[in-house]
């Protein structure tokens, strides 16, 4: 007998190289096909479009082309404005038609897919996808966002982001979030950590003519720092410029260097781009910060680290913690993501106090220990494989992912209460996983 499969859409907005972005992929890619058919609505094309791409169904906004009147001011700038006088705000954002046309386009591709249930794979409003929620299908949110993003968020948008069915997050700062602040109930609540994809982490590592320090112009001699992220206040590359000026003040005989994946100075022409550069020159790092913009191939630079820190002040799991790991380095991270789970306490450095001081003091004292530094490598990789199991992880989304779809349609009221945990009957966690119900 052929059983239905379950139909699941993840609305989507970017497809760049972020941490959702990456989680996404790796869910899509070890899906079981015999019980899901899935579709990717995706808001703006990018790198990730083809990797979804080899695996489910893809739909991609094509936006239309701009009137003519737009492209004169675009290459015109204000000069062109000058002589459009009857344009108020030219550029500030889409027309009207412009919007009526994303929605009905989110609407539409939702309507033909017929799905069980919408992952909403994002957390601010989209246009693209205003009006899906009035389709009345089971809903399903993951929460991996920022919460001083949230803090911001207007109250109808926070109503509309709580107004899902099923929620699902990675770790004890997620869930306690969601519970406390959002007011989202626990029986709506799942957890689950994707783990990452070690058979990347080895092709990488594998491939030939991959950078060395020496085409980076690092000394062999020279203790290495690595983080990845994107250059925005909440990722602290400005507290690891601070720490690392106060790590060269102490250590005046070793040379420190800062390698941060994600940024490049030639196009730091906005205000924190700039104020950060202002910084770097101010400890006297001129030459001591490198940065190496967005790279697919994260695994290729956190080899060269010595150390990796995630310098996040605010971060509800950031996956390069675990990608460092993988390469056994060992990591010291501010109270984020993964290092406020208890189960990884052995494998990291915690800084529970938010000072470059106090994050120097940690570095420091790795660097007068190199075999507690081998042995948080170690451990960080034993951590990875022990528990971030990528399709053991995926196992337990797909519980999450049946449990929103059907307790919606058990209960008849477009919530999932009543419905089983999402680890088994007793909401035990499945091994090697975080699928659990909170």
């Amino acid at each position: 007998m052929t059983v239905r499969r379950t139909r699941v859409v993840f609305l989507a907005t970017r497809s760049g190289l972020g941490g959702m972005e990456r989680t996404l992929s790796y869910i899509l890619r070890h899906l079981d096909q015999q019980r899901f058919e899935a579709l990717v609505l995706v808001t703006q094309d990018g790198v990730m479009v083809e990797d979804y791409r080899r695996h489910v169904a893809v739909d991609v906004y094509a936006p239309p082309t701009a009137p003519r009147w737009q492209q004169v001011l675009a290459r015109g700038g204000r000069a062109a404005r000058a002589r459009l006088p009857f344009l108020p705000r030219p550029g500030v954002g889409p027309s009207r038609s412009e919007l009526a046309r994303q929605r009905r386009w989110g609407v539409e591709a939702v309507g033909r897919f017929e799905p069980d249930l919408v992952v909403w794979h994002h957390h601010h409003p989209v246009p693209h996808f205003q009006d899906v929620a009035d389709l009345g299908i089971a809903s399903l949110q993951p929460i991996a966002i920022h919460w001083s993003a949230i803090a911001w968020m207007a109250e109808h948008d926070l109503r509309a982001l709580t107004s899902r069915d099923h929620f699902v997050c990675e770790g004890v700062g997620g869930l306690a979030y969601s519970r406390y602040w959002l007011g989202i109930p626990s029986d709506r609540i799942s957890t689950v950590c994707i783990g990452i994809d070690l058979d990347l982490r080895d092709r990488q590592l594998a491939e030939p003519g991959r950078p060395t320090r020496a085409d980076l112009g690092i000394p062999d001699d020279a203790l290495v720092i690595g983080s990845i992220g994107q250059l925005r206040f909440v990722k602290g590359a400005d507290l690891l410029v601070q720490a690392a000026a106060l790590l060269k003040q102490r250590r005046p005989d070793r040379p420190i260097k800062v390698l941060w994946v994600g940024g490049r100075p030639g196009k730091f022409r906005g205000f924190h781009g700039v104020a950060l550069l202002r910084l770097i020159e101010e400890c006297g790092l001129g030459d001591d910060v490198i940065f190496t913009g967005e790279q697919e191939a994260v695994y290729h630079y956190l080899d060269l680290c010595d150390v990796y820190v995630q310098a996040s002040r605010d971060d509800p799991f950031p996956h390069a913690t675990l990608e460092a790991m993988a390469v056994g380095k060992p990591v010291v991270s501010f109270a984020q993501g993964v290092a406020l789970e208890d189960y990884a306490a052995g494998s990291l450095v915690r800084v529970d106090v938010m000072t470059p001081d106090a994050l120097a003091d940690a570095l420091d004292q790795l660097l007068d220990d190199p075999h507690r530094r081998a042995a948080l490598g170690r451990a960080g990789v034993e951590f990875v494989v022990e528990r971030m199991d990528l399709v053991r992880s995926v196992r337990a989304y797909e519980e999450v992912l049946e449990l929103a779809a059907g307790g919606a349609r058990r209960d008849g009221s477009g919530g999932a209460g009543g419905a089983e945990p999402a680890g088994g009957a007793d909401g035990a966690e499945p091994s090697g996983s975080r699928g659990r119900r909170s």
